[in-house]
């Protein structure tokens, strides 16, 4: 029992119905946080190993009853359907019930105004930081060839691409639409919201970073996690996933258009004309956040829109050092350990 004890005191919830800012919140409380979120983060992990199992079972099922192993289409409907409950099913069910279990702690959660003509600044920010996310994949995958000999990282989305142009219209269904409501819901509601008694920043970060390290593979680590900071920034400051939805959607479009324009452009003219038009728009965005990178961050700078609310209180520096709570580190050691 007394070990219990001393587990109790440590991570123990106050009562928060009279408590009006985070800087009255007690280091437990805040400990208690990134206990769960770790917890939430493994189970999540181990739902997954199980839900593979299952729905393999399942997909396996439809595709002889159906007889759609050598239907193209078919098949990869299927297949897509299959991803989206491996991928989404588990981090619903665990990230919801952290979701709810911590829900009163939503009230504290500062609240900004910020205006719409913001959002097209975060939308060349977030092709920026996925560029110099890409960078720093080829910069650690070249040092890791040159010291370790280790093999080029794999181009996850050639390795996926689609093999003709219904395929392509089903890839991009998946990409620019289910993969972009759910992952804001799971990852920026779900799992950011929690996470904001650590403080804004923390839990854009980290909420990032395990978003980073849900999609399994080094090659789109980088990219997601700085996507994921802008995604988390949007979502913060306007008080919503609706906004973070739509710059994910609109930057899975263009870049599911711009890698797969060989096998999506080939429709009739109204498809042509629409897919020529996204890829001409994904072309200057990729122009522009390029070169015009360094201005952008002055822009989200100069904005305040990068300016997010901080933990105060005598406490707040052992109430940012939870983040390095054994759970969590041990959820997304999971995860990283995935990638091999």
């Amino acid at each position: 029992m007394e070990l219990y004890d001393v587990l109790a005191k440590r991570y123990h919830m106050q009562d928060v119905s009279e408590v009006e800012t985070k800087s009255e919140l007690e280091v437990s409380t805040v400990r208690r946080v990134v206990l769960e979120t770790g917890i939430a983060v493994t189970a999540s992990f181990f739902l997954e190993i199980f839900a593979k199992i299952i729905f393999t079972y399942i997909a396996l099922f439809f595709l002889d009853a159906f007889n759609l192993r050598d239907n193209v289409l078919g098949y990869s409907i299927i297949n897509h359907i299959y991803g989206t409950a491996v991928s989404y099913l588990p981090k619903l069910l665990a990230f919801g019930i952290l979701y709810r279990r911590l829900r009163p702690l939503y009230k504290l959660n500062a609240k900004y105004q910020t205006k719409l003509y913001i959002l097209p600044i975060l939308f060349f920010a977030l092709f920026t930081f996925g560029m110099w996310g890409t960078n720093v994949t080829d910069l650690v995958n070249s040092f890791l060839q040159l010291f370790f000999g280790a093999g080029e990282v794999p181009d996850i989305m050639q390795a996926a691409a689609p093999s003709d142009f219904s395929d392509g219209i089903v890839t991009l269904i998946s990409s620019a639409i289910a993969a972009p409501i759910m992952e804001e819901l799971i990852y920026r509601r779900l799992l950011m919201t929690p996470l904001r008694a650590v403080g804004d920043v923390p839990a854009v970060v980290i909420s990032a970073l395990i978003f980073g390290l849900m999609h399994g593979n080094f090659d789109q680590f980088c990219y997601s996690f700085f996507g994921g900071i802008i995604f988390g920034l949007t979502a913060i400051r306007y008080g919503s996933i609706k906004y973070s939805i739509l710059l994910h959607a609109l930057h899975n479009l263009i870049v599911t258009m711009l890698v797969y324009s060989n096998v999506l452009a080939a429709g009739g003219a109204a498809w042509e004309f629409f897919s020529g038009f996204v890829i001409k728009l994904g072309e200057f965005t990729v122009l522009m956040s390029r070169y015009g990178g360094p201005l952008i961050v002055v822009l989200l700078i100069l904005t305040g829109v990068a300016r997010l609310d901080r933990v105060e209180g005598d406490d707040k520096y052992k109430k940012l050092m939870t983040v390095f709570c054994p759970a969590l580190i041990v959820g997304m050691a999971l995860e990283l350990a995935s990638f091999a």
